[in-house]
Formats: C-alpha cells, structure tokens, sequence
C-alpha cells in the first residue's frame, strides 16, 4: 500500500528552508541548535540579520557631544538671564520701599509706614536696620511691646546704635523698664566691637538713613 502523504495525514506540509534574516529562520535554526529560542538569541539574531551595531560610532558620537554643549550653554545662559532678572527686581523693589518709607514718614501715615517696613525687612532677610525700621513705626502707632522686642533682636544681632539713646522718635521705649537691658546690651557690642571682634559693627544713625529711611 501506498504511503499517505503528511498533506493526506492532516500534517502542516515542510515549508522547506526559510529565508535568512526572518522570524522562521530564527525558530527553524533554534529548534535544531543547541541553544533555545531565548530573547537574548531572537535579539542577537535580529541584529545580525538586519545589520543592527550596538556599538556608537564617531559619526553619532560627535553630534551627542555638541548636543550636550550646546544644551549646556543655553542652560548656562537661561540661569545668568533669570539671576540677572531677579536682581534687578530685587533693586527696584528696595528703592520703591524706601520711597514709600519716606513718603509715608513725611505724611505721618504709621500704618502704611509700618506695611512697608515689615516688606522691607522681609526682603532683607531681617537685617538689622530693618528692625528699628520697624520699631519706628511700631512706637508711632502706640505699641511699645513689639517696638522692645525688635528692638531686643538688634542689640541680640550684635548691633549698637546711639540713635536709640537720642532721637526723640524712640523717646518712648526709654521710659520703659525694658531698656536698661537694651543698653546694656549695645554696651557689650561696643566693647566687643572696641576688642576687634568681627562680625560686629555699630550702626550710625546716618547709615541707618541712607538704609532705612530714618
């Protein structure tokens, strides 16, 4: 009897040899090597098949450096632009606050007075003439205990300041017994600031001025 052929037998006919480069002839070679068909070989086999290079050469290498420069500078440029922007901004809202101060000194208006001062200090991180700024306008609206206390802050900060023994403007915080410490506070700075000792500096009542609005 005659042998039924695999098509007869329900079997898949041998599609004989598949093309190199191809899916089958990466199944088709695996099933008849010793190693299986792992991803790592499908991958192998894919990029021998379509001439695929993991490995970079100096035509890409080049253009990645420059990228890299070039996205650098530009960077470099954006940081200097924006730094320069905020310091301007930083400059014109120091003088507009000083303006403000001054003016609202000349029309008695504590309030507003007071407003700005705090800003100011805000924008000076609290620098020391900022805070008799602020007790200024603290004592002029009649409340002497943050006045003290703001007070207190810059003799803590090192400072001292004849201003605070004779302008008439802090006549008030004198009478209170608070100050005693106060100027014994200023005192030591002096004698520190006699002695050499860095970081501490007296305030002048004309450099409290020109800073401050005083």
């Amino acid at each position: 009897m005659p042998s039924t052929s695999n098509a007869q037998q329900g079997d898949r006919p041998n599609p004989g040899p598949f093309p190199s480069g191809t899916l089958g002839h990466i199944n088709d070679s695996g099933s008849k090597g010793k190693w299986p068909n792992s991803p790592s070989r499908v991958r192998c086999l894919a990029r021998s098949s379509f001439g695929i290079d993991k490995r970079p050469s100096r035509s890409l290498k080049m253009p990645c450096r420059e990228a890299k420069i070039i996205i650098t500078s530009v960077l470099l440029i954006l940081v200097s632009g924006s730094a320069a922007s905020e310091s301007r901004s930083a400059a014109e809202r120091f003088q507009s606050l000083q303006a403000q101060l001054r003016k609202s000194h000349t029309s008695n208006d504590w309030h507003s007075n007071l407003a700005s001062a705090n800003e100011l200090s805000e924008l000076l991180n609290g620098a020391p003439n900022s805070l008799l700024e602020i007790a200024r306008a603290e004592i002029h609206l009649g409340d002497l205990e943050p006045a003290i206390r703001n007070i207190e802050q810059f003799v803590r900060m090192g400072q001292s300041t004849d201003l605070l023994e004779t302008s008439a403007e802090f006549a008030p915080v004198r009478k209170t017994r608070s100050f005693a410490s106060v100027q014994s506070g200023m005192k030591a700075n002096r004698s520190a600031i006699a002695l050499g000792s860095t970081g501490l500096h007296a305030v002048r009542l004309e450099t409290i001025g020109r800073g401050c609005g005083l």
